[in-house]
């Protein structure tokens, strides 16, 4: 789907990608609703996909995406666990396609998988992390995940990351902050 709409126009084939005019081109409204609706997971409903007002523009961007896998899988099921990891992974697929992220943390960091606590050192050492977040348009949380689910991050199999998030989030602040010296160091 992401290829043929990008190669019908060539704004869809830069990063980060513009989500939402994907999903305008797929037939669905992006709406923002207000901080006072509570929702834990936007809706397609009269093919309008709902994106919260108090999230950040990357989570906005990552609930769109994964609005859109509902769409275009023909996903309505909504609550079930296997589904929603689905539509979670389409839409890191979307804003952080494989081939593009191994690309570039081999190309700021050298090819092969690394620890967490690796990609921390190299975060420091030559901002790649950052470099990611920016150019895809993501969280630190989301790339991370994505770097993991691609054989990126060592001891994490590839498409389980999301269960691991919190662990490898924890673990990569930890690091992050001993280089820093805002913490011991738990060499």
């Amino acid at each position: 789907m992401v290829e043929r709409l990008a190669a019908t126009n060539a704004r869809l084939g830069r990063f980060p990608r513009p989500v939402g005019d994907i999903a305008r081109a797929c037939g669905l409204d992006v709406a923002a609703s207000p901080k006072n609706i509570d929702l834990d997971h936007s809706c397609i409903a009269y093919r309008t996909i709902l994106v919260a007002t108090d999230r950040k523009s990357w989570q906005r961007r990552l609930s769109i995406g994964h609005e859109l896998a509902h769409h275009e899988l023909d996903l309505r099921v909504v609550g079930n666990s296997v589904v929603e990891q689905e539509c979670t992974a389409f839409a890191a697929g979307l804003l952080m396609p494989k081939q593009e992220v191994t690309g570039m943390m081999a190309m700021l960091a050298g090819d092969g998988p690394r620890t967490v606590e690796e990609w921390a050192e190299a975060e420091y050492q030559w901002s790649v992390m950052t470099k990611g977040v920016k150019y895809f348009g993501v969280g630190y949380k989301a790339l991370l995940v994505a770097m993991g689910d691609y054989g990126l991050v060592k001891s994490v199999e590839p498409w389980h990351a999301v269960w691991r998030a919190r662990d490898m989030m924890d673990r990569y602040y930890v690091r992050w902050n001993a280089l820093k010296g805002l913490s011991r160091s738990s060499d």
